[in-house]
């Protein structure tokens, strides 16, 4: 239990360092008034469609990366890690092109026409930092095959500062600067976003000089057979995280068809529970690189354990985290400076998102767990029959044909979670029986 603790907590960590940035812009652009609050909210869910596409593509590193390092074969790895710069690179480019000509289609997404100028603002600057979060993440993944943590970590933090100040002087006009607002908060992303690569790439190279020495040593071209085993499993993976985040995502262009302040209290609880859910994310991306290394050495056994506990960690927080939301939902929400009404839908929508916590650990963590085992596919199905047969259809009707409004999205949400943790759940149980020792 110590040892998962040790690496998972550093990368939970990392992933709410990461949820902090958009925390941070929130809390700024709640005191501008609910029509930036709820058009930044649109374009960043939106921007996370394409983000999450590639991430989801680019977690294919996890598994071979950590396997080679558990089989000794820090050279591999380092080749893994290249061949993810050049498919970042690709990657980017190709849904950059794909962004861009999204563009046109906000004005028919039936967005309420006061947020729908700062929703194209945010987007068409925004877009720009999904490379270096491409390239961030691959190299993160690079060193977590490693089990070196605590690097990324130290670089988000700093990132956090930078994000904070930038946010005050471009969104409020602090220290001089022009009040932005909505771009301000966009620009101050992407260029936290810059920051995050440059400084962990600069700490890569360095670290590399002291140990393997694998830069000018180790062949950096092209591998087409490592592109071929990293998209094997990255499709499958990017796949899942699509049909997952993607339907969050949705959720706020159809929460957008509401008014302004349901819109902005979608967004508030939506960020809250996007934060409580790094911490078993975070645990469940730990879990795939240890259980990965363990299976590199041929400890089966290890694996098993691994996953078991990190579900017991789960479940443990996110019941907390449950109780708070559904206890004391004004303090959470009185964080973000909203006004009383939106704060008003907000505490409803933060007690249903209480209720699905321990589905949200369940299913996070054990499809961490399963990717540590190279199977990718099966989580892919169960979220896209769990949120897009299900979870989705059940939102909209709740929220439009029996007039539940936002709420009877969150409803939705809910209950399509549930079956995506059953349907991962038990594929776990059984892909780890044959773990046990004879």
């Amino acid at each position: 239990m110590f040892e998962l603790l040790r690496i998972a907590a550093p990368v939970s960590l990392l992933y709410l360092g990461i949820m902090a940035m958009g925390t941070v812009d929130l809390m700024f652009l709640g005191q501008l008034g609910s029509a930036e609050l709820g058009g930044a909210g649109v374009a960043n869910s939106a921007f996370n469609w394409f983000m999450i596409a590639g991430l989801g593509i680019l977690y294919g590193i996890d598994y071979p990366a950590s396997f080679a390092v558990g089989a000794q074969d820090r050279d591999r790895a380092y080749r893994i890690w290249i061949q993810g710069v050049y498919l970042s690179l690709i990657l980017a480019a190709i849904l950059m092109v794909m962004m861009g000509g999204t563009t046109a289609l906000f004005p028919l997404m039936g967005i309420n026409a006061e947020v729908l100028p700062h929703a194209l603002s945010f987007w068409k600057i925004t877009m720009w930092g999904l490379l270096p979060v491409f390239l961030f993440n691959a190299t993160r993944s690079y060193h977590q095959a490693q089990l070196l943590v605590m690097p990324a970590l130290w670089v988000l933090i700093i990132g956090n500062v930078l994000n904070y100040f930038l946010d005050r002087a471009l969104i409020l006009g602090d220290f001089g600067f022009p009040r932005m607002g909505v771009e301000g908060a966009a620009i101050a992303t992407v260029v936290s976003r810059v920051f995050l690569f440059l400084a962990l790439a600069g700490y890569t190279i360095w670290y590399d000089r002291k140990t393997i020495r694998a830069i000018g040593r180790v062949s950096a071209a092209f591998d087409e057979m490592i592109q071929r085993e990293i998209l094997r499993l990255g499709i499958p993976s990017g796949l899942q995280m699509l049909a997952e985040v993607g339907v969050f995502s949705l959720s706020t262009i159809l929460a957008a068809r509401f008014t302004a302040d349901s819109l902005a209290a979608h967004n508030l609880v939506l960020n809250t529970a996007s934060n409580t859910f790094m911490i078993p994310l975070g645990i469940g991306i730990a879990l795939s690189s240890m259980i990965g290394n363990a299976m590199g050495e041929g400890n089966h056994a290890r694996a098993r354990k691994l996953g078991q506990d990190a579900l017991r960690v789960g479940w443990v927080f996110m019941a907390f985290t449950a109780l708070a939301m559904i206890v004391f939902p004004r303090p959470l929400l009185s964080l973000f400076h909203a006004s009383d009404s939106v704060t008003e839908i907000a505490t409803t929508l933060l007690w249903v998102a209480g209720v699905f916590q321990l589905s949200d650990a369940t299913q996070t963590i054990a499809t961490g767990a399963l990717r540590g085992l190279g199977e990718t596919r099966i989580p892919a199905l169960a979220n896209i029959v769990g949120h897009w047969c299900v979870g989705l259809p059940l939102g909209i009707l709740f929220a439009f044909k029996w007039e539940q409004g936002v709420r009877g999205i969150w409803m939705g949400l809910s209950l399509g979670l549930t079956v995506v943790a059953v349907i991962v759940w038990a594929t776990w149980r059984k892909r780890s029986i044959p773990l046990l020792p004879v």
